[in-house]
């Protein structure tokens, strides 16, 4: 008979790792990046209604801006400021006005380039402009070509005010149970869940019909045939593993009957009882033996259809 301990179900593999219900501030944290600098940018009317003209455009809807300062050490802070900001958006999701959620895979990478970009823009960076910036500004009043009539001096903070006024600030926090994006998590959440509960009960139902529909029904109705004596007084050859194989069946129903079904566990205790002080060679020899145990085991042929899977 055929070993069903090493039978392939042909099943989809059955996972029960049910997804847990977790607060999305169990997955990461929320970093929240500022970055302060002036911008040292002025609209120039001028070039903006001329921009306007020339494009048949609303003046109203076009602007057009000069730099108040052409200095590398200030090119060097915005680039810096760009890449603070970019940084939360490569690593995480964002959900607010300058919040990224990151996840705890993510978090590490993400803070050491916060860290580097904070400790760059807060030190040398900041230092080099404050250090070139009288010098800049000098520039900037003396290129009377470049700026024009838009030369003023009270655009133009001191170095004092642009100690104060420069600078960057990451925040990292926990995301609170109020927040709106927790509701939105629980939902996702809860469709994972009613998804693989539907899997899973396919893929249970799938195993059980292929164990108890297909080998646990053979195997039966192999047993129930060789206790069956033919005509001429004779019983069918029976296999020296016939019992063997039925405890292995046994312990299939057991094992997988991860849903506790209760007409499977009934159906396995009746089994059991029915094989209980039974060997091969007893019930060759013992006609009471072989009627009631044959007995037993027909009423669970005829129980198995009725058990709907």
């Amino acid at each position: 008979m055929t070993n069903i301990a090493t039978i392939d179900f042909n099943a989809p593999e059955l996972n029960l790792t049910k997804p847990e219900l977790k607060p999305i501030g169990d997955y990461g944290v929320c970093v929240s990046v500022n970055v302060s600098l002036p911008e040292f940018r002025r609209k120039d009317k001028q070039a903006t209604k001329q921009t306007a003209q020339m494009n048949n455009a609303n003046e109203k809807r076009v602007s057009t801006y000069k730099n108040l300062l052409d200095m590398p050490e200030l090119d060097r802070l915005r680039e810096l400021k760009r890449k603070a900001y970019d940084v939360p958006e490569q690593y995480g999701v964002t959900f607010g006005y300058n919040q990224d959620f990151i996840s705890n895979n993510s978090i590490i990478e993400c803070k050491t380039e916060l860290e580097s970009i904070q400790t760059e823009y807060n030190g040398v960076a900041k230092q080099d402009f404050l250090d070139a910036y009288a010098r800049g500004v000098a520039q900037a009043q003396l290129d009377a070509e470049g700026l024009g009539g838009l030369f003023d001096p009270s655009l133009y903070p001191s170095v004092a005010e642009l100690e104060r006024k420069i600078g960057m600030r990451v925040t990292w926090t926990e995301l609170p149970s109020s927040h709106p994006i927790e509701s939105i998590h629980r939902q996702s959440q809860q469709v994972l869940v009613d998804e693989f509960t539907d899997n899973a009960t396919k893929q249970t139902n799938n195993i059980m019909q292929e164990l108890v529909c297909k080998r646990l029904l053979d195997l039966l109705q192999r047993m129930s045939t060789n206790l069956t004596e033919k005509d001429n007084g004779k019983l069918p050859g029976f296999h020296n593993t016939m019992i063997e194989t039925a405890q292995q069946v046994l312990r299939l129903l057991k094992d997988c009957n991860v849903t506790q079904n209760p007409e499977v566990e009934a159906m396995r205790v009746q089994f059991q009882n029915a094989l209980r002080g039974q060997t091969t060679e007893g019930l060759k020899t013992n006609e009471g033996a072989r009627i009631k145990t044959k007995a037993e085991i027909d009423q669970m042929i005829a129980k198995i259809p009725t058990l709907g899977f």
